[in-house]
């Protein structure tokens, strides 16, 4: 199975945000998702 953005949105939702009243992607703290090589890579704003 191959790592796509979907996968990795998927389990950043699992990531409380800072005020634990929502995930990071909810609280649109995630800018970027970038996946080379088997390696992902994302910003956190």
């Amino acid at each position: 199975m191959s790592v796509t953005k979907e996968i990795v949105t998927e389990r950043l939702k699992t990531v409380n945000g800072p005020d634990f009243t929502g995930n990071i992607v909810d609280l649109g703290m995630v800018s970027e998702i970038f996946i080379a090589d088997g390696k992902v890579f994302f910003s956190i704003t």
